[in-house]
């Protein structure tokens, strides 16, 4: 043993050829430290395609495989967004996902400010305006990795 109380330990997996994950150890670990729950979830959903794969994401595809609810999901897109790991680029070609951060300049939207409705049918008009345009919940980050 190289430092005391320390325990060995040996690592029992089967193998897989396909369906696998490929990321550097580095990489996942840094994103570990660097992303909240829902976000690294996403992150290692994304991981797991191989170099030059392009997918449809949405939240019926992730939301069933990950235990998300729909705001779950948009959050750790608008958080992979913030953060440099979803990018996308000014000549266009939707977007495209790495491993480690990169340099953007996206900026999160602000929340739509509420709108004020002084008469039932301005209410009316008021509804179907939210309906149309949804804010993303506040979120609470705790440091789930304790």
């Amino acid at each position: 043993m190289s430092v005391p109380n320390q325990k060995v330990i040996t690592i029992h997996k089967p193998k897989y050829y396909q369906g696998f994950l490929q990321i550097g150890i580095d990489q996942w670990q840094a994103a570990y430290r660097d992303l909240n729950k829902g976000d690294f979830g996403l992150y290692l959903y994304l991981c797991g395609n191989m170099d030059g794969y392009r997918l449809e994401l949405s939240p019926a595809a992730i939301c069933p495989r990950l235990g998300y609810s729909d705001s779950t999901y948009r959050r750790a897109v608008e958080h992979l967004k913030e953060k440099g790991y979803l990018i996308h680029p000014k000549e266009g070609g939707g977007w495209h996902f790495y491993t480690t951060p990169q340099p953007t300049d996206y900026v999160k939207k602000p929340k739509a400010a509420p709108v004020a409705c002084d008469s039932a049918d301005e209410e009316m008009h008021c509804d179907e305006w939210a309906e149309q345009n949804p804010c993303y919940d506040d979120f609470y980050e705790e440091d789930w990795r304790q």
